[in-house]
């Protein structure tokens, strides 16, 4: 079977055509023009750049439409008819202009991940993983399971399917199968409450951009460290947990590599004057092609080819992040999250509960199909009207946390839909069965972990 998406997190699995010879150049060259302009404008003032930049990134969304999968053109119909609703009903009629903007900062942030995933991939350390799961005892396969999709996720995110595929597949017990996909996609999706090389991490940052890098980081690294002990009791109890430390050490491989990335962006994105999305941007390529240039056995020019060639394919990324801001701002200027929070009286309810009840809303709008990034808009609108009584910190980590949910257990997740074909098991038994219950108990426990936060704050 085919890598599903390659470089893509985010997508739906689907019907995708491929485009003409004609639009694929184009969408290419529009794209290689919006990644070579982007990083000169990080530096130099060009008068009239953005506006140019933003025609040309909305021809290229226009261009990626007609060959995207289903989900994501449904999405960009809900998207136009947003941006429609804006200029008749409320007067904005540069809404698609101001989402091409926020859009922008992704076309920078995509390639990146494209080429350090192309890096692991090459990498001796990814294949030490490979073995790794064959080398742990049968007891502790399940979780080493968990334990490694979470340390290769944190930095391949879909690119670890593949990784772990070898040793799932040859399982011929379909229950025992079915067992160690569920475990797998624990420990896959824990990786969006703390590692900066999702598009989650992305999405949340740029909503809330006083939130830094580092403490995003540091409040996700206990929050994905509990998460993932609970996961490995959900299998085996207390050996479950006690299969942690030679689950770990059997991946100690990747962990080197995977630490000194994210603390290298974590500790730019402190002290430089970008983004964290900008940081990644600037300083994973070069470094990726270095790391590339001094293995004997990688080919960096073929890393670089097959990105480039990935290019086109954002098309399906950036029209859901478009779409997302335009649904956001239709929902903030029409006052419905507003008018939510007071039906619910929301504002009046015990501080203790109000996380809990937003953190409960992920997994139900993951297992209702909503796209991650667009249950995050709506959880981030609905949270607008609370944010005297919840930091954006908190607000931060209720949206990853739906972001987990949506890796976890959405029918619209590439993930999920990836996974089933993957590993040759049900869809609908990876999105209702164990990992729904533990995603709802997992709420509840950061629910009341924020709700002592707020009552303390």
């Amino acid at each position: 079977m085919s890598d599903p998406s390659p470089g893509s997190d985010l997508a739906v699995a689907g019907r995708w055509r491929p485009p003409s010879r004609v639009v694929r150049r184009t969408k290419l060259a529009l794209a290689l023009g919006l990644w070579s302009s982007g990083i000169v404008t990080l530096f130099v003032t060009v008068p009239g750049a953005p506006m140019v930049r933003d025609a040309a990134l909305l021809l290229f969304l226009a261009l990626a439409i007609p060959s995207a999968k289903p989900i994501t053109r449904t999405l960009a119909s809900v998207g136009l008819a947003a941006a429609a609703a804006l200029w008749l009903l409320y007067g904005d009629a540069a809404a698609l202009l101001v989402a091409a903007e926020r859009t922008q900062v992704f076309v920078l942030f995509l390639p990146a991940l494209f080429m350090i995933r192309e890096t692991l991939a090459q990498s001796p350390e990814t294949e030490a993983a490979k073995a790794a799961f064959d080398g742990l005892e049968p007891g502790r396969r399940i979780a080493g399971l968990t334990i490694g999709s979470h340390i290769v996720a944190s930095v391949m995110i879909i690119g670890a399917l593949p990784i772990i595929r070898p040793f799932v597949v040859r399982q011929t017990d379909p229950t025992l199968r079915r067992e160690l996909v569920r475990a797998a996609m624990r420990g896959f999706a824990l990786v969006v409450l703390w590692s900066p090389f999702t598009v989650g991490m992305g999405f949340v940052l740029t909503q809330k951009p006083d939130v830094t890098l580092a403490a995003a980081v540091l409040a996700g690294l206990p929050l994905a460290a509990l998460g993932l002990g609970a996961a490995l009791y959900v299998d085996r109890r207390w050996a479950g947990v006690l299969a942690a430390l030679p689950a770990l050490m059997a991946f100690r491989s990747l962990g080197t590599p995977v630490a000194v990335a994210v603390t290298l962006v974590v500790v730019l994105a402190s002290i430089a004057p970008l983004s964290t999305l900008q940081v990644v941007a600037l300083a994973l390529p070069p470094l990726c092609l270095l790391r590339l240039w001094a293995l004997r056995t990688a080919r960096p020019a073929a890393a670089v080819a097959r990105v480039v060639d990935d290019l086109p394919r954002m098309g399906d990324e950036l029209v859901i992040f478009a779409a997302a801001v335009l649904i956001g701002r239709l929902l903030d200027v029409s006052g419905l999250p507003a008018a939510l929070v007071a039906g619910l009286a929301l504002t009046s309810w015990p501080p203790m509960a109000v996380p809990t009840a937003l953190l409960l809303l992920g997994p139900v709008m993951a297992v209702a199909g909503l796209h991650p990034i667009v249950a995050g808009t709506v959880l981030f609108a609905v949270m607008a009207p609370l944010d005297s009584t919840l930091p954006d910190l908190v607000q931060v980590q209720i949206v990853l946390f739906a972001w987990t949910a949506g890796a976890m257990v959405s029918y619209a997740s590439l993930s999920v839909v990836a996974a089933a074909g993957f590993f040759d098991v049900p869809l609908r038994t990876i999105v209702v069965g164990v990992n729904l219950l533990f995603l709802l108990g997992f709420a509840v426990t950061m629910g009341f972990l924020h709700g002592l936060w707020v009552s303390v704050v």
